[in-house]
C-alpha cells in the first residue's frame, strides 16, 4: 500500500460534509455503486484534537489487535469504553464526501456552517485538523490550543489502548496500521 503523504484543504459544508482528497482515495478501495464510488474509512478521535480517518484494510487489522486484548484488566475496560464508542464505520458518498458525526465535528472544534480543515497525509491514515490549528502543529508538531480535561484524558486512555494494541502480534499477512 503507498502511503499518504502530504495535505490539503478542505472545506466542510453546513450538513457537515468533506471531501476525501482524490489524491488518497485509492489507498480507501472503491466498492462501485450505480451512483458512483463509494470508499470506506473509519474515523476515531485522535491525539491532540486532530480525528483519524482510517482506510478499512488498516483499521481491519487494528481491530484484529485490539479484539485479543485482555478486557478484564480495569484499564483496559476503562479505556474501550472511553475510546471504541466514539469510532465510527463511515463511507464516501458517491461525490466522494464523508460525513462528519456531531461528535467528530465538535471534537475538531469547528463552528455552525461552513468551516475549513486540513486533512494530512500520516502514512498508513489521514488526520483531520481544523484549519485555525493546523499552522501551530505543523510548526510544532502539537497543538497548544487549550482543550477540555475530559478530551486529554482521552488522549490518555487512547494511548493505552492504542500501545497494546501495537504490542499484540499481527495475524499473518495483516498489513501494520
Amino acid at each position: 500500500m503507498q502511503l499518504m503523504i502530504g495535505k490539503q484543504e478542505c472545506s466542510v459544508d453546513e450538513k457537515r460534509r468533506f471531501s476525501l482528497p482524490p489524491k488518497y482515495r485509492p489507498q480507501f478501495g472503491a466498492d462501485p455503486q450505480p451512483s458512483g464510488y463509494t470508499h470506506h474509512a473509519v474515523l476515531i478521535p485522535w491525539y491532540g484534537g486532530a480525528l483519524g480517518v482510517f482506510p478499512m484494510t488498516n483499521w481491519d487489522d487494528l481491530q484484529s489487535r485490539l479484539g485479543r486484548l485482555d478486557y478484564i484488566t480495569p484499564d483496559f475496560l476503562e479505556a474501550t469504553r472511553c475510546c471504541l464508542p466514539r469510532m465510527e464505520r463511515t463511507h464516501t458518498d458517491p461525490e466522494g464526501r464523508i460525513m462528519l458525526t456531531p461528535e467528530h465535528h465538535g471534537w475538531l472544534r469547528l463552528g455552525a456552517g461552513k468551516s475549513r480543515i486540513v486533512v494530512v497525509g500520516m502514512g498508513s491514515r489521514l488526520e483531520v485538523w481544523n484549519a485555525d490549528e493546523w499552522p501551530q502543529v505543523e510548526a510544532t508538531g502539537r497543538n497548544t490550543v487549550t482543550r477540555p480535561a475530559a478530551d486529554l484524558e482521552y488522549d490518555r486512555m487512547l494511548e493505552h489502548l492504542m500501545r497494546a494494541a501495537m504490542a499484540t502480534p499481527a495475524l499473518p499477512g495483516a498489513a501494520l496500521p
